[in-house]
């Protein structure tokens, strides 16, 4: 088994973020909008759950739903996902 490493995602992450989200939601196409908000939207928090050398998760938060000041590689701050939410199919594989 592999541990759980998060970490702010990057640009080279990408067609791995865009392969978890169809595996994910196989009823909706959340592609346009994570692409959207990766590409063309300020203040926007994008973390990754790496689990080996393999992207397992993603997670996308603006600043305006999950206020917090980031500093440095470690920070880390838990926050109840909103009413609705699915958060744990982002992770599965």
């Amino acid at each position: 088994m592999h541990k759980i490493k998060i970490r702010q995602s990057l640009d080279t992450d990408m067609p791995a973020i865009e392969r978890l989200y169809p595996a994910a939601f196989p009823d909706e196409d959340l592609l346009p909008l994570v692409r959207h908000l990766l590409t063309g939207e300020p203040d926007i928090l994008s973390l990754v759950a790496e689990a080996g050398q393999s992207i397992a998760g993603h997670v996308l938060s603006h600043s305006a739903v999950f206020p917090a000041a980031i500093s440095g590689p470690h920070f880390w701050r838990r926050s109840p996902s909103p009413p609705g939410t699915r958060g744990r199919a982002l992770v599965r594989r």
